[in-house]
């Protein structure tokens, strides 16, 4: 059995069978799909690494379009970041088009985990069909409809569904046996931050309180990264345009550069941007330090203490209610971000998961358990979504 969490960046997955929950083997794929000019499907690292040569045919942040219309806020916003055409279908669906062929957000999500599936087949060695795969907690029954309907697709039966600060919390409770305890889950993925009050008391885990941020994850800190190298490049070549078509290949070079530095930055003080032939020959050599970033990044660094007071407040709790807090996300590891969470809730970070791994862990623990009789059914692990706080 698989466990699934489907990120937008990145789809985490791991094996489970019998008595052994994979975490070894766990496999991080990125959620990214290239449609070849010959209609071959490509997906996962081998993709990604052609978005600054094929920008166009590199589809990603396909989680973002599900269940939504295409003048959806988010659908337009998503619109302007990208270099693959997304179109308006019937009743207003969001569709993707590379060379007049029209592919449905699922379609595009099943190819990835048709990928899951046979990456993990080489891993275990024979065709694995049943999962529990993860969703945010304020997907609605469409977002949960088309999940499960990409799914299929990809000939995947989903056992269940779980919310992904659900997840977080059956993974902290692998290690810490506890109960009635208000867990905080602070999940700062590539598009948007969620904090969530779990409550959680044997297997019925109450989500009391989501305060989510869409326009605020770690995508937001690769553009300001961006921003910054191009301002620094633009003093001695004014005439540079970042939106020139031609400039595209370049620029999605330096939003990868941007992503890695982002999590260099978490363990050193300093990273240096070398991009030959940037542009009329010359070469972008930028060098950020980290005090430079922390500036950069104060902005989003303000909105941190926001979201987790207004998921406490929809709760009706205070900081000194909260047990434990669990990170969730690479965007979590960033020290400054972890300094402004410790402003709040000093010596309460969890940090025996993984910030990278929770939410699968949670998963994957569900299928052990059922699979080693320790659950007689999926249904028995309970889940109650309670008041959902969204930042305009």
């Amino acid at each position: 059995m698989l466990s699934i969490d489907l990120g937008i960046s990145n789809i985490i997955v791991c094996t489970v069978a019998g008595n052994r929950i994979g975490m070894n083997d766990i496999q991080y794929l990125p959620s990214y799909v290239m449609i070849g000019e010959d209609g071959s499907v490509t997906c996962g690292a081998a993709a990604k690494d052609k978005i600054a040569y094929n920008p166009s045919r590199v589809i990603f942040g396909a989680k973002r379009l599900i269940g939504h219309k295409y003048h959806d806020r988010s659908v337009q916003e998503l619109l302007e970041n990208v270099d693959f055409e997304i179109q308006a279908y019937e009743d207003d669906n969001p569709i993707i088009v590379v060379d007049g062929k029209k592919y449905m957000p699922e379609e595009i999500i099943s190819f990835l985990l048709e990928h899951v599936k046979e990456t993990c087949k080489n891993t275990a060695g024979n065709v694995i069909a049943d999962c529990v795969s993860t969703v945010p907690a304020n997907f609605n029954d469409a977002q949960r409809n088309a999940t499960i309907a990409a799914a299929r697709m990809a000939n995947l039966n989903v056992h269940k569904l779980l919310s992904e600060p659900t997840a977080a919390a059956i993974a902290y409770c692998s290690f810490e046996r506890r109960n009635q305890i208000h867990l905080l889950v602070f999940d700062f993925g590539a598009s948007k931050l969620d904090v969530s009050i779990v409550y959680v008391d044997g297997q019925v885990f109450n989500v009391k309180a989501i305060a989510t941020n869409s326009n605020l994850g770690g995508a937001n800190i690769d553009n300001i990264i961006v921003d910054y190298c191009i301002e620094q490049f633009k003093k001695n070549h004014s005439d540079f345009n970042p939106k020139d078509p031609k400039n595209r290949n370049v620029m999605a070079c330096l939003l990868k550069a941007a992503e890695e530095a982002k999590m260099v930055l978490s363990s050193l003080y300093v990273t240096d941007f070398t991009i030959p032939n940037f542009y009329d020959c010359e070469v972008l050599d930028v060098k950020l330090r980290r005090n430079t970033f922390h500036n950069l990044i104060e902005p989003i660094l303000d909105e941190i203490p926001i979201q987790i007071h207004s998921a406490l407040k929809a709760a009706g709790l205070k900081p000194h209610d909260i047990d434990d807090l669990l990170l969730v996300g690479g965007s979590s590891l960033i020290p400054d971000v972890k300094e402004k969470i410790e402003e709040i809730f000093p010596e309460k970070i969890h940090s025996i998961l993984q910030p990278f791994e929770a939410i699968s862990r949670g998963a994957a623990t569900i299928c052990w358990l059922f699979l080693n009789n320790q659950i007689p059914n999926f249904d028995v692990i309970r889940e109650n979504i309670g008041q959902i706080v969204e930042s305009p």
